[in-house]
Order: structure tokens, then sequence, then C-alpha cells
């Protein structure tokens, strides 16, 4: 087990894949202020960067749920 390696990992592509796309158009440089780079890092939030979780926060799971709850309490009715 290679844990340290720089490389691709060969059995966790879907992820590299979704990882490329996230970072594709964040820009590589910006240019920043004097306060900016006096601060240290993570002192505090510069902008507010939406999270992928959806209106619920629970993302794919909520999507899902509500697809297949519909079904279940029918089921459950019967």
């Amino acid at each position: 087990m290679d844990i340290l390696s720089t490389g691709v990992s060969p059995t966790d592509t879907m992820e590299v894949e979704l990882t490329e796309r996230w970072v594709q158009d964040v820009p590589a440089v910006s240019p920043v202020t004097n306060t900016t780079m006096a601060s240290s890092p993570g002192s505090e939030i510069v902008e507010e960067t939406p999270q992928d979780g959806g209106m619920t926060g629970f993302g794919l799971f909520a999507d899902v749920l509500t697809e297949v709850l519909p079904y279940a309490l029918e089921m459950l009715a019967l």
C-alpha cells in the first residue's frame, strides 16, 4: 500500500475525474491585496463557496430517497 505516492489512484478514477471537473474553472493564480497576504492561512473565509450537497445538504442520498420514498410508502400501505 503506497499512501504517499503522488500518482493518480488506479482504483478511484471516478473521484479523480470529479475533482478535475471541479477545479477546471478555478484560476490557477489571482491578484490579492496586502491585507490578504499578511493574514495567516485559514484565519478567515475570503468568499463563501457553495457546497455540492443540493438543497438539503445530503446530495445524492437525498435525491435517491426522494425517488424511492413514494414507492416504499405505497408498498407499506398495501
